[in-house]
């Protein structure tokens, strides 16, 4: 009986700290990643990070 234990917390251990989290789902991807929208906002981030990068100096 003391075996059926170890053995029983040794496996219960290991899948427990396997570090899989089966819980999240794998995040979607975009069907508008190349959309016009998706061009201007990164557009308007690189001029903003330009201007911050000017006020630098």
């Amino acid at each position: 009986m003391r075996l059926f234990i170890l053995v029983f917390a040794v496996m219960l251990s290991a899948c427990a700290s396997s570090g899989q989290d089966f819980s999240k789902e794998k995040p979607k991807d975009d069907p508008y990643a190349d959309s016009t929208l998706n061009s201007i906002k990164a557009s308007q981030k690189v001029q903003i990070d330009r201007q911050i990068y000017k006020r630098g100096y």
